[in-house]
């Protein structure tokens, strides 16, 4: 018996390969990764006095190491095999319905794992994560981490994603909240990924007040998301620049405030979170906490 799965969703295709090998793998003369296609025939058809049923798992790179004459004609005798089972894991695919189709012809099961495509399906999964992970979300901080991650839109994004951030978020608080989300999950989506803090710290202030004033004037404008993404930057620095604890460990690319004293970080990093703070114990609303951290910041850096 022979499958072949492939897909742009590497969470549900690891949770298939992991499944195949934990049932398969018990009988240590029955099961083997292979590295080729070869090598799995070799040990499928090989003789073997202790085990007659046989398991054989294979990646590989694209569709066309698989979809050549010779393959689909090896592929076909294993897919007729009594007792052998091949599944081949397929990392990258591209448009190629023909060599889609022709695997197809070889009778093999054959199955394609895509992204989530709507919001309510995506909620779905990321409970079933949480409930896994033993975390516990409040509904708002699941919206707000399928937002700031623009799983459905972002093509770079997916349920491995997802997933470490839920297992990286769950140790903050018994129940994470939308704060909790804000001031920890990098905010993904197209058009959001703005110099805000970048221009505090140079001073300039008729810049800030020209991006602050076009920021608020997008309907979705959230005061406290836009003090998280602040509060990311300048902890990131601070953690670089103050503790010591360079990009690579923090899992980042880069460092957008590095140039900045660790006097002034420290001061930005205090400053963010008292107006974050002053949102969540509901002294001050969301537009008059972001606009309170926007004027000290320019007055820190002036």
């Amino acid at each position: 018996m022979l499958y072949v799965i492939y897909g742009n969703e590497p969470y549900a295709l690891s949770k298939q390969v992991t499944a195949y090998k934990t049932r398969n793998s018990e009988n240590i003369y029955g099961f083997e990764t292979c590295k080729t296609l070869a090598d799995a025939v070799t040990f499928l058809t090989e003789f073997n006095v202790f085990c007659n049923d046989r398991a054989a798992y294979l990646e590989v790179d694209g569709i066309s190491e698989i979809s050549n004459k010779d393959s689909l004609y090896v592929m076909k005798k294993i897919q007729d095999l009594q007792d052998k089972k091949l599944l081949i894991y397929i990392r990258k695919v591209r448009s190629d319905a023909k060599g889609i189709a022709a695997i197809k012809e070889t009778g093999c099961f054959i199955r394609e794992y895509k992204k989530i495509s709507n919001i309510t399906d995506l909620m779905a999964q990321m409970k079933s994560m949480c409930t896994e992970a033993g975390a516990c979300f409040t509904e708002d901080a699941l919206k707000a981490l399928a937002q700031r991650l623009d799983y459905l839109e972002n093509e770079v994004v997916n349920l491995i994603t997802v997933d470490n951030y839920i297992n990286q978020l769950k140790y903050l608080s018994d129940v994470i909240d939308v704060s909790d989300v804000v001031n920890n999950v990098p905010d993904m989506r197209e058009g959001k990924r703005f110099e805000l803090a970048r221009l505090l710290t140079d001073g300039n202030t008729e810049r800030v007040l020209e991006e602050t004033c076009r920021l608020k004037c997008d309907p979705k404008f959230s005061g406290i998301e836009l003090m998280g993404l602040l509060h990311r930057e300048f902890r990131i620095a601070y953690l670089s620049g103050n503790v010591g604890i360079p990009a690579s460990e923090q899992k980042i690319r880069f460092i957008g405030l590095k140039n900045l004293k660790k006097e002034s970080v420290y001061l930005g990093l205090n400053i963010v979170t008292e107006c974050m703070q002053l949102v969540k114990k509901g002294v001050y609303t969301d537009m008059e906490a972001f606009d309170l951290c926007i004027t000290r910041l320019l007055a820190a850096n002036s």
